[in-house]
């Protein structure tokens, strides 16, 4: 099975630290729950980087590079080509979706 899977694991956006009282008025979650963005600026509704910068981790025998580390910024929206491109899927096009 791991030979013929693609796994992903990312974030939408860094953390939450403006959260809303009601999470915390469960008595439960604390402000250490939400996580933290590190050494970045900003959290999560923020453009600084500490609002931006998510974990992004591919796994793929034979389509993810073992150990590549990508430094530059890419977008969720690149996932989805990418692994079209990676699996030969071919899209037809819609005409009724056509703008």
């Amino acid at each position: 099975m791991a030979d013929n899977t693609i796994l992903i694991f990312s974030s939408d956006n860094g953390p939450w630290i403006a959260y809303p009282s009601r999470m915390s008025d469960d008595h439960a979650t604390k402000n250490w729950h939400v996580g933290t963005a590190g050494v970045f600026k900003g959290s999560k509704a923020e453009t600084t980087e500490g609002g931006v910068r998510v974990p992004f981790i591919v796994y793929g025998k034979g389509y993810a590079q073992e150990g590549k580390v990508i430094r530059q910024a890419i977008s969720n929206l690149d996932v989805l080509p990418t692994i079209a491109k990676w699996t030969e899927l071919l899209f037809q096009k819609n005409p009724s979706m056509a703008r």
